[in-house]
């Protein structure tokens, strides 16, 4: 059994934050990993109310009492049942969370973190590819169906945020071709059509996904900037950290096998290429940051005092060529602004996120698979 991966920033992150009092959140995907924790720096910051958006199981409950205790009966801490790969559970979802947050003057903060990586080519029952419905359609429908909430908690208490979250294989290094969107990947699909089961193919979906997290949120700024409202938009990347994303991938693999009556070993090939692009686990001689440490950035995007619209949060050390640490902005105020030669390199400049194709093709089929999203009187960019 490997050793837990100490937190090093953690601590020291979450004393830096703000005061919460008085203000309430909605955080999807919190029973483990980065949602887990920022959910954690919340009621450490005595956040009045924290929503946690999760499928109901007993892995729910049991973070929501950890939650429960972390906070030592200062916040109101409630789950939500949200299944993200439905959105009738985000409309159901949408209208609970508008109904709690109205008894604290509305929503103060959106934490879009939950995520699937690198899952088989199946289809949620909507018929969209889990990775896109979960990681990115079902947030901008959230996100379009609590922007009233929002504006309300802003109009009284001066901002609201709406936090994405990404992660490094939103660069083309990670993608097939140029790495742009595509539109294929938002649409329904028969299960198999959008490149099959294979790691190259599964990556290259999860990669379509985590860039429309970047591109979403830098587009929702430019919206909520020319509107002239209060609500900021921001986006963070934890880097390499040691949550169950790789775990997860793994299980939904041997599901997908079982289910197919497939042999229970994939090709050396996909062997290679799913631990060359998968995250090292705790344990590994590689050493990934914790899973607290790596809700750093989040944390920062969500709840820091200098954090502004158009800021994107990643960790600014590199060792061996992955981002882990202390978190700086790689965006600010929707402008790429790289602390290294080596982000700027690694991502170009976040020329895909900046790509302004990328941001009309994203809205636009975000909203033909949910509902037209208007920000103030604007409907186009």
């Amino acid at each position: 059994m490997t050793a837990p991966v100490e937190d090093k920033i953690y601590a020291s992150v979450v004393g830096s934050l703000p005061d919460l009092s008085g203000r309430c959140y909605a955080i999807t995907g919190t029973t483990t990993g980065t949602g887990f924790w920022a959910a954690v720096a919340a009621v450490r910051k005595s956040a009045a109310c924290v929503l946690l958006l999760n499928r109901p199981s007993e892995r729910t409950a049991e973070s929501e009492r950890q939650v429960v205790a972390e906070g030592k009966g200062a916040s109101k801490v409630i789950s939500v049942d949200c299944d993200l790969q439905s959105f009738a559970s985000v409309r159901a979802a949408a209208e609970r969370v508008r109904g709690l947050a109205a008894e604290f003057g509305g929503l103060d903060g959106l934490v879009n973190n939950a995520g699937v990586m690198a899952v088989p080519d199946a289809r949620t029952q909507d018929g969209y590819d889990v990775q896109m419905q979960t990681n990115h359609l079902s947030h901008f429908l959230l996100t379009k169906l609590l922007l009233p909430s929002l504006e309300a908690a802003a109009s009284v208490r001066g901002e609201a945020r709406v936090v994405q979250h990404s992660s490094g294989a939103r660069g083309n290094h990670r993608a097939a071709g140029e790495g742009n969107l595509e539109s294929q990947f938002f649409r329904q699909a028969a299960p198999g059509a959008l490149g099959g089961d294979g790691m190259e193919a599964c990556f290259n979906r999860y990669h379509q996904t985590k860039l429309a997290n970047p591109v979403f949120a830098m587009a929702l700024h430019e919206k909520l900037l020319v509107a002239g409202s209060k609500i900021k938009s921001l986006c963070a990347e934890p880097g390499v950290s040691a949550t169950n994303l790789a775990a997860n991938m793994t299980a939904g693999h041997r599901q997908a096998r079982k289910a197919a009556a497939r042999p229970a070993s994939a090709s050396p090939k996909d062997k290679a290429k799913a631990k060359a692009r998968s995250p090292q686990p705790a344990g590994s001689n590689f050493k990934p940051q914790s899973a607290a440490d790596g809700a750093c950035p989040l944390v920062e995007a969500a709840f820091a005092s200098t954090a502004s619209g158009g800021d994107f949060y990643m960790p600014g050390e590199m060792i061996n060529g992955t981002p882990v640490g202390m978190a700086v902005k790689c965006m600010t105020a929707g402008k790429p602004t790289p602390t290294s030669a080596s982000m700027a390199k690694q991502f170009k400049n976040e020329a895909l996120t900046m790509s302004q194709a990328n941001r009309l093709l994203l809205w636009a089929e975000s909203e033909r698979a949910t509902e037209e999203f208007k920000v103030g009187a604007l409907s186009k960019l």
